[in-house]
């Protein structure tokens, strides 16, 4: 087990996670990623439509494991 930190970064901004969630692979991060992902695509996607936004994670050094994009809106 580990602790993942999902760090939801665009050109304009940074949404860094501070605490983070113990999952038991780096694949769980990723389905977790993509859970994040569904939740708040309207949100950030529609509301900010020009930025294109993805989520870094990150292990408990702070070294991106993987990046996880968010898919791009066509209007």
């Amino acid at each position: 087990m580990a602790r993942y930190y999902f760090h939801v970064r665009s050109e304009h901004y940074d949404l860094l996670d501070e605490t983070g969630k113990v999952l038991g692979s780096a694949r769980e991060a990723h389905i977790h990623a993509q859970m994040l992902i569904q939740k708040w695509q309207y949100d950030l996607c529609f509301r900010n439509g020009q930025d294109s936004w993805m989520i870094e994670i990150c292990d408990g050094s702070g070294d991106t494991e993987l990046v996880v994009g968010f898919p791009r809106q066509t209007h």
